[in-house]
């Protein structure tokens, strides 16, 4: 008898180097703004902000052969002198939807200064596990595996190269607003 098919994980890791043109202290108060951060997220679908200071965060389909998958997760945001972390509760998200899939992320935004303002080292690293049942049955465990991996790294690839562009780019139009950035596309909701 065969054995039951087991849970996929995933993980991918990227790195990032930008600059702001401001000292810290303003640079700071730029990326730890979560509708900026996550605003940067070009396929952020939707932001939810909890009750208990968490946002609910939904990415657009990941699509691997056989299957659609739809990132989600739940993280806080804490800030220092010298960086920003974002990281996911210890619990799943809440509500999860058909398709979505629960993961985790840890991002770290730190800061040092430079001649022209500061400099921003950015890693982000996602996990995620699919469930058996989301797998397509008929292909080798192997190939769903590897193909899987290949696109989450491609697509976190572009993904932090898109949001750091972003970034760098509006800090000057959130400067000038001292309010945040203006025309931003990210739809935050509220939950409750």
């Amino acid at each position: 008898m065969p054995e039951p098919a087991s849970d996929l994980s995933l993980q991918t890791s990227q790195r990032a180097s930008f600059a702001l043109p401001c000292v810290m202290a303003r640079g700071i108060a730029y990326l730890s703004d979560p509708a900026i951060l996550l605003g940067a997220l070009p396929s952020a679908e939707r932001v939810i902000l909890r009750e208990r200071g968490t946002y609910r965060l939904t990415l657009a389909p990941i699509h691997v052969p056989g299957v659609s998958l739809r990132p989600a997760f739940e993280v806080r945001f804490a800030a220092t002198e010298s960086q920003i972390a974002v990281r996911s509760i210890a619990e799943e998200p809440d509500g999860l939807q058909p398709g979505e899939v629960a993961a985790r992320v840890i991002g770290l935004f730190a800061l040092t200064p430079t001649a022209a303002g500061c400099g921003v080292q950015a890693s982000l690293r996602i996990a995620a596990r699919l469930p058996a049942y989301l797998l397509p049955s008929l292909m080798p465990r192997i190939i769903v595996q590897r193909t899987a991996e290949t696109v989450l790294i491609r697509r976190m690839k572009q993904e932090v190269q898109m949001m750091t562009r972003t970034l760098e780019r509006g800090y000057r139009a959130w400067e000038g607003a001292e309010c945040g950035l203006r025309g931003s596309e990210l739809r935050m909701y509220t939950d409750g």
